[in-house]
């Protein structure tokens, strides 16, 4: 069985993250998709304030949470 040179791994040349750098980077990547959503949700939530539009054209996210606690309960 041959061993594969460094030429032939894909990420051949690529140092390891490592340190705080690192740490960071990865706490960053785990939390990143979280808060985007959280942002979208509050900008969401803002418009529908902002622009005042009836429920049947753009409900806010208060009352789509509600709803599907409602639908939940009921089965």
């Amino acid at each position: 069985m041959a061993t594969r040179t460094q030429e032939q791994w894909p990420t051949a040349g690529l140092a390891p993250r490592a340190g705080v750098m690192g740490a960071a980077v990865k706490y960053i990547e785990h939390l990143l998709v979280p808060v985007v959503v959280l942002i979208s949700v509050m900008l969401w939530s803002a418009l529908v304030r902002w622009q005042e539009y009836p429920a049947f054209i753009l409900p806010g996210p208060e009352l789509v949470w509600a709803k599907l606690v409602a639908v939940l309960r009921d089965g």
